[in-house]
C-alpha cells in the first residue's frame, strides 16, 4: 500500500502529462520525498474512487 518515492516519482510525471490526477489515499498532494499510498487514476473518476477506497 505504500510506496517509495522511486516507485511513483516517473508516474507522477506520466500521469499528470497525461491530463489525470495522482494523489495519496486521503487526496493530498504526493510529496516525492517521502513513501506513501498512491492513487492514480484519469481525473474523471479520481474523486468517486477515493470515496471507495476510503469507505469500502
Amino acid at each position: 500500500m505504500y510506496l517509495n518515492p522511486w516507485d511513483y516519482a516517473a508516474g507522477i510525471l506520466l500521469i499528470q502529462g497525461a491530463g489525470g490526477q495522482i494523489t495519496d489515499f486521503t487526496g493530498k498532494s504526493l510529496d516525492p520525498r517521502k513513501a506513501s499510498s498512491v492513487v492514480g487514476t484519469n481525473g474523471y473518476v479520481h474523486a468517486e474512487l477515493l470515496k471507495i477506497l476510503l469507505n469500502g
